[in-house]
């Protein structure tokens, strides 16, 4: 166990995230066999309140790409949100989203407010964040790059993916191989003392 978590805890290490991609292709299949790992995620009541939804085709990646800079334009000009605004300029990032039509596919996870029946859900955005870290844990695991995306709203995603009202946008992950002409931004995590305590 310990030699396997060594393994595991140097593999994430290396784990970046890229906001730009290569045009290397990818087997749906390989994208498939992720989601399955993620839908082995604990869940209130075991009602797996979750739906993934794989966008590979080209026009749909585009009008996704559309809405969501509209929405990246409404955010960038409230002024309200301007400590928001400063904490993200490290990362160089701004209204254009590129990375949504070069990835190969687009993840649009959804969590479901209510059951379709109308009976409620429990826990139901805490257990789609669960088995969405196990995704993309999955898909580093496998050699992926992925990018978490959330525009401040989503709804949009409702109308384009033509998803019931029982569910709601949890977040889009961007996936495929990172370009290796992409310049890393200079970051680093906490030291674990600060991370990590034992009682």
């Amino acid at each position: 166990m310990k030699a396997k978590s060594n393994e595991l805890k140097l593999l994430f290490q290396k784990k970046r995230t890229y906001r730009e991609f290569s045009d290397e292709s990818v087997s749906i299949d390989v994208i498939k066999d992720c989601i399955e790992v993620a839908l082995r995620a604990p869940s209130g009541a075991n009602q797996q309140p979750w739906t993934f939804c794989i966008v590979q085709s080209d026009e749909m990646k585009s009008k996704i790409r559309h809405f969501s800079e509209l929405e990246e334009q409404k955010f960038y000009s409230k002024d309200s949100l301007e400590d928001w605004h400063k904490a993200l300029d490290h990362l160089e990032v701004d209204v254009s989203k590129p990375f949504l039509e070069e990835a190969p596919y687009l993840i649009v996870i959804f969590y479901h407010k209510s059951n379709i029946d109308g009976t409620n859900t429990y826990y139901a955005s805490k257990s789609t964040g669960l088995a969405s870290g196990m995704l993309i844990s999955a898909l580093h695991q496998v050699g992926l790059d992925s990018l978490t995306y959330t525009p401040q709203n989503m709804k949009f995603l409702l109308e384009l993916l033509d998803r019931p009202d029982n569910e709601a946008p949890y977040l889009i992950l961007a996936v495929g191989k990172g370009s290796e002409n992409y310049k890393l931004p200079d970051i680093t995590k906490k030291p674990t003392s600060e991370t990590i305590k034992i009682y």
